[in-house]
């Protein structure tokens, strides 16, 4: 069912939310709490506050630290165009980020990056690239992760515009990380497409496999009544990562890669609509 929007100043835009709906296999619908045994022993850890530079969002879980700077730049080149209240543009989304111990020792540290082509008018669609990491200090050729991320919709110039929300669009979004010669996959534990208008994450979390057994997760909290978010605080502060209690079992790659899915640009980037 299309999303009626109206950016014109004074009129009030109307939104209608599509239902929520029935996922694939390997993403549970919304509310579902079946979790498969972890392959090894495993703790929850609460996000808790660290320190960082203006811009990034911080948080310190288990030992660690992550911090994560998203960027987003006009690329379009010939590619852009504005005419009548439509527009199309070319963005490039990036995501700095670094990763520490507790005592600031450095892990790691590198640049995420991905293409989102933004056509806006009447109907709205985009379509993003993959979204790929270069880790500054792992080796290029055998540690990257990388992430597919469905298209969020532009914001439009044009009186009223339509945006269909699409849940089927969401069972794309995965993300694989090869983190010192160790393959890590992550999936959705479910989906809200209908935060999508609202510019708000859609996921509603991951589970973390290594070598397809399960040995994390991270859940993320829910969206009630009206949020004010400053910086990534509301999402930190109700945010959980389940990691291995030891380190010989994936502890620092599964509180890293969950870092990278705190920060990774699905509809909870308003930048990216802007």
């Amino acid at each position: 069912m299309p999303t009626v929007r109206s950016f014109h100043p004074y009129l009030l835009a109307v939104l209608i939310a599509a239902a929520p709906f029935a996922s694939h296999a390997q993403a549970p619908g919304a509310g579902s709490t079946a979790t498969p045994a972890y392959a090894v022993p495993v703790e929850r850890l609460s996000l808790g506050k660290a320190k960082g530079k203006f811009g990034e969002t911080t948080f310190s879980a288990g030992g660690y630290v992550f911090a994560g700077m998203t960027g987003v730049s006009d690329i379009s080149g010939p590619f852009s165009m504005d005419m009548l209240g439509s527009t199309r543009k070319v963005k490039r989304v990036t995501v700095r980020f670094r990763f520490t111990r507790a005592d600031d020792a450095p892990v790691v540290s590198g640049l995420c990056s991905m293409r989102t082509k933004m056509w806006s008018g009447l109907w709205n669609t985009a379509e993003n690239s993959l979204y790929a990491c270069d880790f500054k200090d792992l080796p290029p050729e055998t540690d990257t992760l990388e992430a597919v991320v469905p298209g969020i919709e532009a914001e439009s110039n044009a009186m009223f515009s339509f945006t269909t929300i699409n849940p089927e669009k969401y069972k794309v979004l995965k993300a694989r990380l090869r983190y010192k010669g160790v393959t890590y996959e992550a999936v959705p534990t479910g989906f809200h497409p209908e935060r999508e208008a609202d510019q708000r994450r859609v996921a509603d979390g991951y589970t973390i496999s290594r070598d397809g057994q399960l040995v994390g997760r991270i859940d993320f909290p829910d969206y009630k009544g009206t949020i004010v978010d400053f910086a990534g605080s509301y999402d930190r502060n109700g945010t959980f990562i389940t990691a291995p209690v030891a380190e010989a079992d994936g502890r620092e790659a599964v509180i890293f890669f969950a870092g990278h899915l705190f920060n990774l640009p699905e509809a909870n980037a308003p930048a990216l609509l802007r």
